[in-house]
């Protein structure tokens, strides 16, 4: 196949450039003023995605990870984990775009992590980020695409794509635009496809520097010692009653599940139903919403312990969705009863959780359907459907030890994956030029 590397970007591309760079002095004057009138968080994401920083390049190596939201942020920590104990003097660079996953990597305080928003895709801003951090390898998780950075960035370091994804509405999407992606992908140095369907549809674009090894999702993230001692602390107060899951709700869902508890509370009076929101300001309505049921609603960030008389106990605080898989059987994955496309399903599976899914899974159809096919994963069709699979599972604990005993079979070796994917990123970082700061 012909090399790209060195050729022209396509006209599109070019002219993608010049429109960011002519909108870019407006952007800067707007966000820069929230920069001015924000304080706190607010005022440091502005300034982030501005390329501005109070933190400091570390010496030593720097590898730079882009992870969009905390789906992506959860895949990659062991990753870093294992490159930071295999790397001398790795410190990581991890850029993200939503306030969640800021939040879990801040939970998580890792010293070798320096944490920012991701900057905007606008040259003169992205020149700029990429003057001050000089990474030494970039790696940019599941379906980041940022052409202004990905055509910048061979200046400084070999970029690595983790997990790549195209789902069906953007694999559909970039057939119109074929020359650019196969140009975009043209300019990493290694492209890692998060399932064989993602690898078949980037092959269609380029295929030169494609592989599949493995979803770095399947990789088991340990717990630490306090979130042990949370799930034990959490087990104590709801040993004695029914539960019903409810994690990565968004808004519209909360309607399905709720009166789905009100019904099966009716013979279940002891259930507890949790929900874990998707966008934790969407927990108050989620109370509001349980409150015209009469059902006693709370939020974990109101009421740390659960109470005894509680039906609805909304978990709207940051980074404990492992915590909650690890207390329950079965879960309602949401995202899927509403056109979002899913969300991740493994994370449940890997504690024995097993995963209830609506009919909107576009994020995740290669996982959904081998682990339907499997036993260890049920799709609901609708809200009534939904109902009966729950009430199943609290009738029949057997039925749900089935679907369990099933999960060896399918779950891939997780350390296997990781193990690859840090020797390939060590690869091209050993084979890439210096461009540590002196």
């Amino acid at each position: 196949m012909l090399n790209l590397k060195k050729h022209n970007p396509p006209l599109i591309l070019r002219v993608y450039g010049f429109i960011s760079a002519i909108i870019e002095p407006l952007c800067c004057l707007v966000i820069g003023g929230g920069a001015l009138c924000f304080r706190g968080r607010k005022s440091k994401r502005c300034r982030n995605l501005l390329a501005l920083t109070k933190a400091e390049r570390p010496a030593g190596t720097l590898f730079w990870f882009h992870a969009e939201s905390v789906g992506e942020v959860n895949s990659i920590l062991p990753l870093i984990g294992l490159l930071k104990n295999t790397t001398q003097d790795a410190y990581f660079l991890v850029t993200v775009s939503t306030k969640l996953a800021m939040a879990v990597l801040n939970k998580a305080n890792l010293p070798y992590i320096i944490l920012q928003y991701c900057p905007l895709d606008v040259p003169f801003v992205v020149a700029r980020f990429l003057a001050y951090w000089k990474p030494n390898i970039a790696c940019f998780v599941d379906s980041a695409i940022l052409p202004n950075i990905i055509l910048q960035i061979r200046k400084y370091c070999r970029l690595i794509l983790l997990n790549g994804r195209l789902s069906d509405r953007t694999f559909r999407r970039w057939k119109c635009f074929r020359v650019v992606l196969r140009y975009l992908l043209s300019q990493y140095y290694h492209v890692i496809a998060g399932s064989e369907t993602d690898q078949q549809r980037f092959a269609e674009f380029y295929q030169d520097n494609l592989s599949h090894i493995g979803n770095l999702k399947y990789v088991k993230m340990s717990m630490s010692d306090i979130e042990e001692n949370a799930l034990k602390i959490l087990r104590e107060e709801v040993k004695e009653r029914s539960l019903f899951l409810c994690a990565s709700l968004h808004k519209g869902e909360e309607q399905v599940v709720i009166s789905i508890h009100a019904e099966l509370s009716k013979r279940y009076p002891n259930l507890l139903t949790i929900i874990v929101p998707r966008h934790l300001p969407f927990g108050k309505e989620i109370v509001d919403y349980a409150q015209r049921y009469r059902l006693n609603a709370v939020l974990k960030s109101c009421e740390k312990n659960i109470p005894a008389n509680c039906d609805i106990y909304v978990a709207d605080t940051a980074g404990e969705l492992k915590i909650f898989y690890s207390l329950t059987k079965f879960a309602f994955v949401g995202g899927s009863f509403v056109p979002r496309g899913g969300h991740n399903v493994i994370e449940p599976l890997q504690v024995g959780c097993i995963p209830i899914v609506g009919q909107y899974t576009a994020n995740f159809t290669d996982i959904v359907s081998r682990m339907e096919q499997a036993s260890v994963l049920v799709v609901a069709k609708g809200q009534a459907e939904l109902e009966n699979i729950v009430e199943g599972f609290l009738k029949d604990t057997n039925t749900i030890n089935k679907y369990r005993s099933n999960l060896y079979k399918v779950m891939p070796n997780g350390q296997e994956i990781l193990n690859k994917t840090a020797s390939l990123i060590s690869e091209a970082l050993l084979a890439a030029p210096s461009t540590t700061p002196k």
